[in-house]
């Protein structure tokens, strides 16, 4: 057997780089370490964090995953990634659309244009649709892309509450504490918040009420524990006996407020860190739920406000501080009157009466008036306006912030095209675009 030499022991074995490149190949790389590495959008990794920052529309996604097969897996395949999402953007949620009760179902109209308007719940996959028990049930309102609505005298159970997340389709029953469910015990109205710290469906549930008719009491529950805390409460004026039923409450500052029917009308305050209920009983104007000409509104100076809606115009009041140089007697201050009907373009037939208060976002600062030309959607700073219906039939409407994507059959709109490819390109370009208008454009540097 012939003895191997040391020489032939010692020699190296072929490397990869060796074999599958040629030495002009190589000596390329060697000098250009940049090559060696991938591009941004080929790394996974960096490729999510990048799609994570695109704005929150209902549209983005969709167009992102028409790029190609590797990021719409990224987009559609991931259920981590897709929470990672929602849970960036959920405080910065678009304003989809609103709520309005419809027999033993809530109605959903969206508010957005094309392609980012929200479809019907039949469209949306079962998503945005909820049948009640009961045609009693109301909905109280919406808050961090959760609805709440309660059943005050449910068959055969507990009267409830319901919260509801109309995107992820998740429901929870939360009975009344015992308290509330006895006869000399009125639950008038409530709020709910998406709890901010960990995930899944964790949320807290405000309700308000009335004991005996001269008495506002106020509770808070906690999915965390499960329970309701301490009952709290605070005298009624004899001339404000009755919280609103259909008007949800305000969050300004850390405090809700809702409105009390009353000549002169009252608020209601439930200070959250406080833990404490206080009746506001000087507004100057009367407050009736069903002659709606009132509604409770941040101020300029982020305290409490309120506008109401007369002949004259829309007068927009803020509640004194303590810096205000006023010394009469009135705890509020007219800020401004603006004409509402020249702003909305009405003719001087289309504006006879008000203006009817119909609802208000809290998060954008936009409210939803009722007039003979329709619904319209006003920003109370700009004083943008946009009409979204020519006639509504709702009570009230309660307006809905969420993220939403749309489901894979807007996709397939991209696949089913024979010119997939320039659509590709245009989506890559929008891609760009928005993340170069949001501030990303570290990640661009090689485009």
């Amino acid at each position: 057997m012939p003895i191997l030499s040391s020489q032939s022991q010692t020699r190296s074995l072929p490397t990869f780089s060796s074999l599958h490149f040629p030495p002009e190949r190589r000596s390329a790389a060697n000098r250009n370490p940049v090559m060696a590495h991938p591009r941004p959008l080929e790394d996974d990794d960096l490729l999510a964090e990048i799609v994570l920052r695109l704005p929150p529309r209902p549209s983005s996604l969709p167009r992102a995953a028409a790029v190609c097969a590797r990021w719409r897996r990224l987009v559609t395949a991931d259920p981590a990634f897709l929470r990672r999402f929602r849970a960036r953007h959920r405080r910065g949620a678009p304003l989809l659309g609103f709520f309005h009760s419809h027999r033993v179902s809530p109605s959903f109209v969206s508010t957005m244009d094309p392609p980012d308007r929200v479809p019907g719940a039949a469209a949306a996959g079962g998503r945005f649709s909820l049948r009640f028990d009961d045609f009693r049930c109301r909905i109280l309102g919406c808050r961090d892309g959760l609805v709440l609505a309660v059943n005050p005298m449910p068959r055969r159970r507990r009267r409830c509450f319901i919260v509801w997340d109309p995107v992820s389709g998740d429901q929870r029953r939360v009975a009344f504490p015992p308290e509330c469910d006895q006869g000399q015990t009125e639950v008038r109205n409530g709020a709910v918040f998406r709890l901010p710290v960990g995930g899944g469906f964790r949320f807290q549930i405000v309700l308000v009420g009335t004991r005996h008719q001269y008495e506002a009491i106020g509770c808070i529950y906690s999915s965390e524990t499960g329970k309701w805390g301490d009952l709290i409460a605070t005298p009624l004026p004899h001339n404000l006996t009755r919280i609103s039923l259909s008007v949800p409450g305000v969050l300004i500052g850390d405090s809700l407020y809702w409105l009390i029917s009353g000549i002169p009308g009252g608020i209601l305050e439930f200070d959250l860190n406080e833990q404490r209920l206080a009746v506001i009983d000087d507004v100057p104007m009367a407050v009736s739920d069903g002659y709606r000409r009132f509604c409770v509104v941040p101020a300029a100076d982020g305290g409490l406000g309120f506008v109401f809606m007369s002949d004259l115009g829309s007068q927009f009041w803020r509640r004194k501080n303590g810096w205000d140089d006023d010394v009469s007697e009135s705890g509020w201050v007219l800020e401004k009157t603006v004409q509402l009907g020249r702003l909305l373009s009405l003719s001087p037939t289309e504006r006879k009466g008000f203006p009817i208060v119909m609802g208000f976002s809290e998060d954008y600062n936009v409210i939803f008036l009722k007039t003979i030309n329709g619904l319209f959607m006003v920003h109370l700073e700009s004083m943008e306006f946009k009409r979204i219906l020519k006639d509504c039939a709702a009570l009230f409407i309660y307006p809905f912030a969420s993220v939403y994507t749309a489901e894979l059959n807007l996709f397939d709109i991209y696949e089913k095209s024979s010119s997939s490819q320039p659509k590709c390109k245009c989506v890559l370009k929008w891609l760009i675009l928005m993340l170069k208008q949001y501030h990303f454009t570290e990640y661009l540097y090689l485009y």
